[in-house]
């Protein structure tokens, strides 16, 4: 083939290649600003706390696992803040709460904890929750659980 005709051939697609890198690029760097965007959105949504009262189904128990946890059955659960919308759920098949013993008051007696008392409790963001009814939370999402007179 002529070096006349192949030199602009060369030229042309070497500058449609360029020119397709180049969006493409620009494209995939679009696409990791959405993603990372994305991600402070949900970052905001796992801040959000929700405020809750309860009534303790039955009397709190401590678990036989490694950590010792305790284990809050709780029904006809109210909001007082519900940021995450989480009432529903919660409403309807009620919840239990698995909690460490760091993750309660210092205070806390599990003795002191019986069926029919009134519990308060707060839930950060939308927490993992069991497919089991109730569905069961682990207790990284609870900031704090105290009893209420």
């Amino acid at each position: 083939m002529n070096l006349k005709k192949t030199l602009p051939l060369l030229a042309i697609s070497l500058l449609v290649s360029g020119s397709l890198l180049a969006c493409s690029s620009k494209e995939a760097s679009k696409d990791k600003t959405t993603s990372s965007t994305s991600l402070s959105d949900s970052s905001k949504d796992e801040a959000k706390k929700g405020n809750f009262t309860a009534i303790l189904d039955e009397d709190v128990s401590q678990l036989d696992d490694a950590d010792k946890s305790y284990r809050f059955s709780l029904k006809n659960i109210e909001a007082t803040s519900d940021p995450n919308d989480l009432k529903g759920i919660l409403e309807a098949n009620g919840l239990v709460l698995n909690l460490s013993k760091d993750q309660l008051p210092k205070d806390f007696k599990a003795s002191d904890y019986k069926a029919g008392d009134k519990v308060a409790f707060t839930l950060s963001g939308h927490p993992a929750m069991t497919n089991s009814l109730p569905p069961q939370v682990v207790g990284d999402v609870v900031s704090n659980i105290k009893k209420v007179n």
